[in-house]
C-alpha cells in the first residue's frame, strides 16, 4: 500500500517536471512566432496579440503545477 503511494507522488512529481519544460516550450514557441523568427513577415498586430498571450499561458501552466502541487499532498 506505501509502496503504491510513493509510486504515485513520484509520478506526480514527474508530471510536474513535465509541465515545466512544456512552459518552457509554450513560451518560446509563442515567443519566436511573435517576434517572427524563422519568417520575413513582419506584422505589428499579431505580434503584440501573440505577446499577450505568454502570461496567460504561464498563469494556466503554473495552475496545473499547483494542483499537482496538492494532489501530492493529499497523497503523502
Amino acid at each position: 500500500m506505501i509502496d503504491k503511494l510513493r509510486e504515485e507522488i513520484v509520478e506526480s512529481e514527474k508530471a510536474r517536471t513535465d509541465l515545466m519544460k512544456w512552459k518552457l516550450i509554450l513560451i518560446a514557441g509563442i515567443g519566436g512566432a511573435a517576434l517572427g523568427i524563422g519568417s520575413e513577415a513582419e506584422s505589428i498586430g499579431h505580434t503584440s496579440v501573440l505577446l499577450a498571450i505568454i502570461p496567460f499561458v504561464c498563469l494556466y501552466v503554473d495552475a496545473l503545477c499547483i494542483h499537482n502541487h496538492y494532489r501530492i499532498l493529499v497523497i503523502a
